[in-house]
């Protein structure tokens, strides 16, 4: 399997508005990784398939069973993402998993990854990233009853959007855009 060309088939697919076709074929290289696994090194473009798959297996989703596969498949993504030594997915790996915990309504598990995907992405000096955790942190501690948590992440994630522009950056336009029909929106980093 050519993995560079196959993600490159996938983000046409993405390009041309068809999410179901895209998210096949990122799986396709994860499918390929999982078998080669012991042969095949974890590469920019092995993280990435596990990111967009992630993102768009969220966006997909329409009932809990299938919640719950790209819960399983994001905390897949943060064991691959630790093994590869890239601070950045790692990063990404921890919100996306998070973001699928507080999707399922495990917000304690939540609550731990997108901590850590902060604390990451504040040393990485990542605002966009520092944003949207602390928008999923803040939505996380509202639901676990902690009113006054949620609103010190909320009015951060406010003041650094107001920083970043009207857009809110690359990865908010992206979001909002390709994730228009989630409430939470905009949850999804993209590499």
């Amino acid at each position: 399997m050519n993995i560079a060309e196959t993600i490159k088939k996938a983000d046409e697919y993405m390009s041309m508005n068809q999410p179901y076709l895209a998210f096949k074929l990122y799986l396709d290289v994860i499918n390929y990784y999982r078998k080669n696994k012991k042969k095949v090194k974890v590469t920019n473009d092995i993280l990435t398939a596990y990111n967009n798959a992630v993102v768009l297996g969220l966006y997909l989703a329409e009932t809990r069973n299938k919640l719950i596969e790209t819960r399983d498949l994001a905390l897949e993504f943060l064991k691959v993402a630790r093994k590869s030594k890239d601070s950045e997915m790692y990063a990404v790996a921890c919100f996306h998993a998070g973001v699928a915990h507080n999707a399922l309504g495990e917000y304690d598990k939540s609550v731990k990854l997108l901590e850590d995907a902060l604390v990451i992405f504040e040393i990485l000096g990542n605002d966009e990233g520092v944003m949207l955790a602390c928008r999923n942190l803040a939505e996380a501690y509202e639901n676990l009853g902690f009113k006054s948590r949620a609103e010190v992440y909320r009015s951060r994630a406010e003041a650094l959007s107001k920083k970043l522009g009207e857009s809110g950056g690359k990865m908010m336009s992206e979001a909002e855009r390709l994730f228009k029909k989630w409430k939470s929106v905009p949850w999804a980093i993209f590499r």
